[in-house]
């Protein structure tokens, strides 16, 4: 007859080292768990043999890692749900920074614009100021002339300050007073036109009225010339009476 050894005492193991060892020769004993109880309540061998120490070993390290591979699985589920959270906030992000940058370029066209409304502003303003200068040097001309065909200078009494406003009302002054001469010269005239004049009509136009009175001729001549002539032909009629 045949005497039956058993597997578990020629079962060797690997270790790190590259070497076999017996694993099930070590004096130390581990202690009874829950899955000791177990596999004796299922298969009913002891579980002090060594194989079914590795087995239970094994069985241990398999929970273990199953347990470890679940927590990385969640781990890298939630790796996964806060790197979709991040890859959100970063296309949020990127659309905040194109719209600032738009929001930034239309800014910098909206200053440059206004910049070139100030500078067209400055310009206008410029020119204005030039040509009010030589509205108020024409305006103060004129007055000028009146004062010298009118010997009449006038002085306002409550100035606006404003140099164009104030040569402004000089010059309405002056205009309204050359009016008013003009009316009179004119009525003036009227009146005497019908002795100076009896055989002709008195013009319309003012100036054509002034003008008769403002002849090239020299007046006092032609009526030195016609006294002598009176008095020539007087002088031949008392001769022929006599």
């Amino acid at each position: 007859m045949y005497s039956r050894v058993p597997f578990c005492k020629k079962l060797f193991l690997r270790s790190g080292d590259g070497k076999l060892h017996n694993h099930f020769t070590s004096s130390t004993k581990e202690k009874p768990g829950p899955l000791h109880n177990l596999i004796e309540e299922i298969t009913g061998a002891p579980t002090d043999e060594p194989l079914m120490k590795e087995f239970i070993r094994l069985g241990t390290q398999f929970v273990e890692y199953r347990d470890h591979a679940k927590k990385l699985e969640e781990n890298l589920a939630e790796s996964n749900k806060r790197g979709d959270a991040l890859a959100i906030k970063l296309e949020q992000s990127e659309k905040a920074r194109q719209k600032a940058e738009a929001n930034a370029a239309a800014v910098e066209d909206l200053r440059k614009r206004l910049h070139d409304a100030e500078t067209s502003l400055s310009e206008n303003i410029a020119q204005q100021s030039a040509r009010e200068t030589e509205i108020v040097a024409r305006l103060e001309s004129q007055s000028r002339r009146f004062v010298r065909k009118t010997q009449q200078d006038y002085d306002l009494e409550n100035p606006e300050g404003d140099r164009l406003l104030d040569a402004l009302f000089l010059l309405e002054i002056h205009g309204d007073e050359a009016r008013e001469g003009l009316a009179d010269a004119r009525a003036g005239l009227s009146q005497l036109f019908p002795y100076f004049f009896p055989k002709k009509e008195e013009p319309t136009p003012f100036t054509d009225l002034a003008k008769c009175f403002n002849s090239q001729e020299d007046l006092g001549l032609k009526l030195r010339q016609e006294g002598l002539k009176v008095g020539v032909e007087g002088t031949i009629a008392l001769v022929a009476d006599s």
